[in-house]
């Protein structure tokens, strides 16, 4: 049996280091494309996955504004035509970009909620909490419009208006797994109908 990621595309923001880049390796291993969004330079992020003979696309990506994450996805979909998965995985520790252990390395306690400056710990928030919104936004809306253009593709207009009437398979192996409704699809003809 092959990966559930076989053939799929999946978007990842902070891939061009730590766990975002780890993801992608890790996803293209099990058999995904990759589109990588970061502010830092994903060029080896891209080197590994193409090893893996997957492709591989980088968008410089600043996930604390919304212009940015849209373009990141399509930029997905103007590649490889639909976005499967989305891992949005950037985030900073602090406003600096280092991480608690290099900051307090370098002699400093910035981190330290006595010592933090406002405007420093809400560029943290804007990354570590707005930005994964604002990413899962323009996923979202990405794979709720692929979902509603597959229902309209495959059903016929009176069963558009009357879902009672067909038959419903869920996308999901596991429905009972929290399976969205949205995933649901229309199967055309009816069973018994001929």
């Amino acid at each position: 049996m092959g990966s559930a990621l076989e053939g799929k595309v999946a978007v990842i923001t902070g891939g061009a280091s730590g766990i975002g880049r780890a993801t992608a390796v890790r996803f293209a291993q099990e058999g995904a494309d990759i589109v990588l969004g970061d502010l830092a330079d994903g060029t080896e992020t891209v080197r590994l996955v193409e090893k893996l003979e997957r492709q591989a696309v980088f968008v410089r990506t600043d996930t604390t504004r919304e212009a940015d994450c849209n373009a990141l996805v399509a930029a997905a979909v103007a590649e490889f035509g639909r976005v499967d998965v989305g891992v949005a995985s950037a985030g900073i520790a602090t406003a600096a970009g280092m991480s608690n252990v290099e900051t307090r390395a370098a002699g400093g306690d910035a981190t330290h909620v006595v010592n933090i400056d406002t405007d420093a710990f809400r560029k943290v928030l804007d990354v570590n909490v707005l930005g994964v919104m604002m990413t899962d936004r323009a996923l979202a809306r990405q794979m709720l419009a692929q979902a509603a253009a597959a229902r309209s593709s495959t059903s016929p207009p009176a069963q558009r208006r009357s879902p009672s009437r067909a038959r419903r398979r869920t996308a999901c192996p596991r429905p009972a797994s929290g399976c969205s409704p949205r995933s649901w699809r229309w199967s055309w003809p009816p069973p018994g109908s001929g």
